[in-house]
């Protein structure tokens, strides 16, 4: 009887081992690729992003400088101007260049015409025009120039004269007057004639009273330099007058890419 109850108890371990294995068969198995799935699609917190790399600064243009000689019975001429190559805007560039050629000729062609017109007087003596380059700053996006002439046509003094080109090396390029430089232009203006009237303070032999919007000025380092041609706010013996102002004073209202 006994034996007889181990046999039943063998079958029922037998029956209950195959049920489960069977159970176990017919369980869904978990998808390791569903999962991976699931995780691209929805990143975590902590994932790292992709994020945008600031772009190269552009190359700093390369200037030539150009010399121009020349003499006859009425003129002496020794002229040095810029040639500007490397910009991102080539017709720009080109613009830039003719502008600066033409006045050249300009200039020429009217000492040599008043020269000419003044030859055979009694005080006659040659003309002469000479001028010098000078490259203020040139850092890729800003370049400031200036060109200074000395010109000679008889009298006691040597008279004086300039061309201040400061431009944006980008696309399109641009060229600044004074004003450009400010996202509120009066504001600017305001600052700027602050800033000199500071720094003439109480001398006399200055006649101030504010910048125009064709003000000579150029730009180098962490400096704007404001210039005056001769004569306009004080005597000859002055020269051309100039006034240092920080850009500090100005950083909250300069356009990006003078503030930069």
């Amino acid at each position: 009887m006994m034996r007889k109850h181990k046999y039943v108890l063998v079958i029922l371990i037998v029956l209950m081992a195959i049920f489960y294995l069977a159970g176990c068969e017919s369980a869904p198995v978990p998808s390791i690729l569903a999962t991976s799935a699931s995780v691209s699609a929805e990143p975590s917190a902590t994932q790292i992003l992709p994020t945008s790399i600031p772009l190269t600064p552009p190359q700093p243009p390369s200037i030539e400088a150009q010399t121009l000689s020349m003499e006859d019975t009425y003129v002496k001429i020794h002229v040095e101007y810029p040639v500007i190559s490397g910009m991102m805007d080539e017709g720009f560039q080109t613009t830039m260049n003719d502008s600066i050629s033409n006045d050249v000729n300009a200039r020429i062609t009217q000492l040599h015409d008043d020269a000419e017109g003044a030859y055979g007087a009694a005080d006659f003596v040659k003309y002469t025009l000479n001028s010098q380059v000078s490259i203020h700053q040139n850092d890729g996006t800003l370049l400031s120039i200036s060109i200074r002439y000395q010109f000679y046509t008889g009298g006691a003094h040597e008279g004086y004269d300039a061309m201040f080109i400061n431009i944006l090396n980008k696309q399109p390029g641009e060229q600044l007057a004074i004003m450009d430089l400010f996202t509120n232009g009066m504001e600017g203006k305001s600052r700027i004639n602050n800033a000199i009237s500071d720094e003439i303070g109480t001398d006399a032999d200055y006649e101030f009273s504010s910048i125009n919007d064709n003000q000579w000025f150029y730009i180098k380092g962490d400096e704007i330099t404001v210039v005056f041609p001769v004569y306009t706010i004080g005597s000859g013996a002055m020269g051309e007058p100039e006034f240092n102002i920080p850009l500090t004073v100005l950083s909250d209202i300069l356009i990006p890419e003078i503030s930069h």
